[in-house]
């Protein structure tokens, strides 16, 4: 049983009993005393719900593997309109003291952008003591090639502390910095035919963007090809935060569902027109392998794989979601492969080199690998922000983006370090991603 197997009765029930162990009073006790001496941070409040007495065993005797699949569980009847387990839930998260509102999109990102700030010990304007630049032109000698060194050290000495730091990101994984002086276009190419030959030398050599504009024949017609993984447990993300009427998944994925259950609510609220409350996001192929054979039939590595580098582990990487489902704006450290197949999906596209412009987000100087997220909310223009947010962003005004709406069948090539948003159709809609690491060319070219 377990996960999307239970009714909602037995969900209920399940709610009822462990509502009962987190009102234990010694239970709560221990809660009032974390309160009193940590200020109870998140993580230590769920550390303490897993030591509840008799929790365990509530799980285990429901058929609960992981409280992902009982949060999972719980989602899926709150998805489907049940009012006493969305009460319950709640009454469950509150005697945790877990229940607090959540943030819109955009003061996730203010929230983010200014412990960014203070982590960097930035100015608004993203200046940063001599001492901090001096750890980040550490890290640049320490970890880049000299010529990459070179060109980053060349830089303007205005440069955000973020902005630079995310470079050093980009340059880490082999991204050649001439990226910085790349030809600036108006719009990304769309051809109705692109050969091997022409992508590696027009777009992924200078890195640029281009459109595939061609249905490939064995592209699947329907959600239908889906249905063979059904019995597969997929981790989904939950709880976005919104961005007026849009939902924006910008947290790690922190449920576990069925995926028959997965599409059948997606379906369900597709016909409702109800934002549906989660997403599946960069789902390995390998963890269902049913549509394996579908998917290697398109061929697409086949086909251009001799322009990039080594593939990433875990092959092929899916996204599936419904009702405008959104990503955060970043940028991604491989090139990428991007097919729709079916559904649409919009994208906003900016140069690596508006880093300066984007904000990006982080927690520390030393910290490999950060500062690829964005404190700009997605899809959202300089001229539509409130006169406080453009005082904040000013730098946003500036940046060069670029929009992209990929169909069913349409093949998107996006540079490694070009920063984009991703929102899905109102209808369901999926992705493909193929990412590769930079073709040794490319980098010492």
């Amino acid at each position: 049983m377990g996960h999307g197997g239970l009714t909602e009765q037995e969900t209920i029930r399940f709610l009822q009993e462990l509502l009962v162990i987190y009102e234990d009073s010694n239970f709560q006790e221990q809660l009032h005393r974390l309160h009193r001496t940590t200020g109870a941070p998140r993580h230590a409040l769920q550390l303490l719900a897993a030591e509840a007495p008799g929790r365990e065993a509530l799980l285990r005797r429901f058929g609960f593997r992981s409280l992902a699949e009982m949060k999972g569980c719980v989602r899926l009847h709150v998805a489907r309109g049940s009012q006493r387990v969305a009460k319950l839930a709640q009454l469950t998260r509150s005697s945790l003291g877990l229940e607090v509102p959540i943030e819109s999109a955009e003061q996730l990102l203010e929230r983010q952008s200014k412990e960014t700030q203070e982590a960097l010990r930035c100015d608004r304007l993203g200046r940063a003591p001599l001492s901090a630049r001096c750890q980040c032109l550490q890290r640049i000698e320490a970890e880049l090639s000299e010529a990459q060194a070179e060109e980053l050290k060349r830089l303007p000495e205005d440069l955000p502390l973020q902005a630079l730091l995310s470079l050093l990101t980009m340059a880490g994984k082999g991204i050649p910095m001439r990226v910085l002086h790349m030809k600036e276009l108006t719009e990304v190419p769309v051809a109705a035919s692109l050969s091997p030959e022409v992508l590696w030398t027009s777009h992924v050599l200078p890195s640029l963007p281009v459109v595939r504009r061609k249905v490939p024949e064995a592209l699947p017609k329907s959600l239908s090809f889906l249905e063979v993984a059904g019995h597969r447990m997929v981790q989904l993300k939950g709880r976005p935060s919104m961005s007026g009427s849009v939902p924006v998944f910008m947290c790690n994925p922190s449920m576990s569902l069925l995926f028959s259950d997965f599409l059948e609510t997606m379906q369900w609220h597709t016909e409702s027109k109800t934002i549906c409350p989660f997403y599946l996001s960069k789902t390995s192929l390998s963890e269902l392998p049913e549509l394996q054979e579908a998917i290697q039939a398109l061929r697409i590595p086949e086909e251009f794989g001799t322009c990039f580098g080594d593939p990433v582990p875990n092959g092929v990487h899916t996204y599936i979601g419904c009702h405008r489902n959104t990503t955060s704006l970043h940028f991604d450290g491989y090139e990428n492969l991007m097919l729709c197949v079916f559904g649409a999906k919009r994208i906003w596209l900016f140069p690596p080199s508006d880093a300066r412009f984007l904000y990006p987000l982080g927690e520390s100087i030393s910290k490999p690998q950060d500062f690829t997220r964005s404190a700009i909310p997605p899809f959202t223009r300089f001229g539509d922000f409130s006169p406080e947010m453009q005082a904040r962003f000013v730098g946003y005004g500036k940046a060069k983006v670029l929009e992209v709406q990929l169909r069913a069948g349409d093949l998107l090539y996006l540079p490694a370090g070009w920063w984009h948003c991703v929102q899905g159709s109102e209808e369901p809609n999926m992705i493909l991603n193929w990412w590769f690491s930079v073709h040794p060319s490319k980098t010492g070219a």
